[in-house]
């Protein structure tokens, strides 16, 4: 009887992207199961890496575990259908990868090209020559993927798939136009809100209660409702280039994880479509977003509701909070004196304690005390008397607004006009001219409809500010009777209040000292209330309004 020859140990290795001209997994398995018959290799382990690019190593599971066994020689060659599907990596990745495997003695063999040999010049440079164009075939096909897409979006034309939300892609341009006006009207509704002091989260929360989806289908969520107020989109305009995930690009992500690009890098057309939002609006936005980063906001990891918000009435300085080891009571402590022991004395007070006292304040020395029933009534009384004093200077302005329009909409069409029949030497400075007819004209638009409101509107629309304010109490309330997650606390105290100064008395005890809490002063955020609301006293010196609180011992 004759003894079959010994086979050789391999493994079989079988790699896909998302390329549907590459050759599909099967048609691999059966060339590679053909060729360790023909050959005389055993598969004794298999390897797969579908819908994974050849360049992306790191998140090659399968590739990855394939080298961690071959380094320790669990089988002595590895079977796969081409070169690129054992990697498009350039030589310095390459030789990470290969070195293991030579030094444990496992070959490469290819269905196409037959055995690999790494231990040799001849194998070696034949290898190197192979690599360096299959890895400079993913660099020149990026590239020329990029100029394709820069050549579009010069044109003004939409290449990001979905649209975004409040528009849709014409079908004969390839550019961007309003959706439906229902649609729109949401949009500009998100903008608003976010304007007038609406977080995040309670866009999102109206936005669901109202059955509304984003363009994936999807509810929306903070970050969604975060880039869309963000979005220059909505201006008219297109930004290409904000983040990349390109290996081979001058200004890509080496790892192949989706970095940002800081916006002097963005590409951005102007004047692209039809803007949905105005300036002055998206300037409101932007602006709100400015303040936002000196707002208590704390990140999502913060323990400490208060952190940003509480200042120490003594020096000034921010309060942080701290907490003694094994002890689990939140306490603030004075930063200044925590930085330079000796500038300020130490001063501490606990979270639940100056928490308390905060809410009660609010809503006795502020919102029972200026917003009650007949504080109401006078205030609405005082507003009508205002807008009846004002309202001829306001007629005569909208009179002004009206005539200002109907000029510029004469000024838009002769600026068009003239940068249709310009040499293109000059047509950027006849752009630039229609760009700041069309600025004005849409400041002017919302100017006249702000005003057309009557004043029975106005006032109600005040008195909600105020309903609102009152909400906002109800809820805060309510949760700090329950165990409060603190970065929600924190983001609902930022919207209506700019800081607290606490006032911490340092009361002797022996040779230590207690520390008692005896009051301080909570400054409210000007947007937050109608201005004309907020009293001025000696309590309420600030035109931002503020209210005193002391603490009962």
């Amino acid at each position: 009887m004759v003894a079959k020859p010994k086979q050789t140990p391999a493994a079989s290795y079988v790699r896909m992207s998302t390329d549907k001209q590459e050759t599909s997994p099967e048609q691999q398995r059966e060339a590679i199961a053909k060729l360790a018959i023909e050959h005389g290799y055993e598969i004794v382990a298999t390897y797969e890496d579908l819908g994974v690019s050849g360049n992306n190593t790191e998140k090659r599971a399968g590739f990855r575990r394939m080298i961690a066994d071959g380094s320790t020689r669990k089988f002595e060659a590895i079977l796969c259908w081409d070169q690129d599907r054992f990697g498009r990596f350039d030589l310095i990745e390459a030789g990470k990868w290969i070195e293991p495997l030579r030094s444990a003695g496992v070959s490469l063999v290819t269905t196409t090209a037959g055995a690999i040999d790494w231990t040799t010049l001849t194998g070696q440079l034949g290898y190197m020559a192979s690599q360096m164009g299959k890895a400079q075939y993913l660099r020149d096909l990026s590239a020329n993927v990029r100029r394709g897409q820069d050549r579009v979006e010069k044109l003004g034309r939409w290449t990001r798939g979905f649209a975004p939300f409040g528009y849709e892609v014409d079908s004969e341009t390839g550019k961007l136009i309003p959706a439906k006006p229902s649609e729109v009207r949401i949009l500009k509704a998100i903008f608003e809100q976010y304007a007038a002091g609406k977080s995040y989260r309670e866009i999102a929360a109206w936005l669901t209660s109202q059955g509304v989806k984003t363009r994936r289908g999807n509810n929306w969520q903070q970050q969604s409702i975060r880039h869309t107020v963000n979005n220059v989109v909505y201006r008219g305009h297109l930004a290409y280039g904000k983040s990349t995930a390109s290996k081979y690009l001058p200004y890509g992500s080496p790892s192949g994880d989706r970095i940002n690009r800081p916006e002097s890098e963005w590409s951005v057309i102007t004047n692209c479509h039809e803007p949905l939002v105005s300036q002055e609006l998206f300037d409101r936005c932007h602006q709100r977003k400015a303040k936002n980063k000196n707002m208590t906001g704390p990140k999502s990891k913060n323990r400490y509701a208060l952190t940003g918000l509480l200042f120490c009435k003594n020096c000034g300085s921010r309060l942080c909070g701290t907490s003694a080891k094994g002890e689990n009571v939140k306490r603030y402590i004075c930063i200044d004196y925590q930085n330079s022991r000796g500038t300020c004395e130490r001063r501490t007070v606990k979270e639940d304690l100056v928490l308390g006292e905060i809410l009660k304040a609010i809503r006795t020395e502020f919102i029972d005390k200026f917003f009650g029933s007949a504080e109401r009534e006078a205030i609405k009384d005082q507003m009508r008397e205002i807008l009846l004093e004002g309202s001829g200077d306001i007629e005569r302005n909208r009179a002004a607004d009206r005539q200002r329009l109907a000029e510029t909409e004469g000024e838009l069409e002769q600026a068009v006009n003239a940068m249709l029949s310009t040499s293109e030497d000059l047509r950027p400075l006849v752009e630039k001219r229609v760009r700041t007819i069309q600025d004005e004209r849409d400041t002017l638009t919302d100017r006249l409809a702000k005003t057309t409101a009557p004043a029975a509107e106005q006032i109600a629309r005040a008195e909600e500010r105020i309903d609102s304010a009152i909400r906002w109490l109800d809820r805060l309330e309510a949760i700090v009777g329950t165990e409060y997650d603190p970065p929600v606390l924190a983001e609902m105290l930022g919207q209506f209040i700019e800081r607290v100064d606490v006032d911490i008395e340092r009361v002797p005890c022996g040779k230590r000292s207690s520390h008692k809490l005896r009051g301080g002063v909570i400054y409210f955020r000007a947007e937050s209330f109608p201005a004309w609301a907020v009293p001025v006293s000696q309590e309420l010196a600030s035109p931002l309004g503020t209210s005193c609180f002391e603490a009962l011992d």
